[in-house]
């Protein structure tokens, strides 16, 4: 199921748990990891089980952080922000090469892929390369 909405509605980040009754969430990091569509969106494990194994597991199959139980509110909130500036200024970054891939686009066309990529992101506070 929450892979299945993950696909659909391509969510700016993913929180999950480990230990689900159907699908465990490595289950879920791998089907994600293996969609084109899912690959880039930041995934993080919120979990009880602590081993050290447990966290290498996680962080091998591609998660992008591993929180474990209990945690506090600022734990979660600095996760969250910090895999949602890095992925603001991954967009950022990709936009601009590919800009600079393409060429010099013509300077009265206002719509570029840099506009593309960041109109419904926040990409303030990153500036476009002219």
């Amino acid at each position: 199921m929450g892979v299945q909405l993950a696909q659909e509605h391509h969510p700016d980040l993913i929180i999950c748990d480990v230990m689900m009754p159907e699908l465990d969430g490595y289950d879920v990091l791998i089907a994600l990891r293996q969609d084109p569509s899912t690959i880039k969106i930041p995934f993080i494990f919120l979990s009880a089980k602590a081993a050290k194994d447990d966290f290498r597991k996680g962080m091998s199959l591609g998660a992008d952080d591993y929180l474990t139980k209990p945690f506090t509110p600022r734990d979660l909130r600095e996760a969250i922000s910090i895999r949602l500036e890095k992925q603001t200024m991954m967009m950022a970054r990709y936009a601009q090469e590919l800009e600079l891939a393409m060429g010099s686009l013509p300077t009265d066309r206002e719509s570029t892929v840099w506009d593309y990529f960041c109109s419904d992101r926040e990409c303030s506070g990153h500036r476009r390369s002219r």
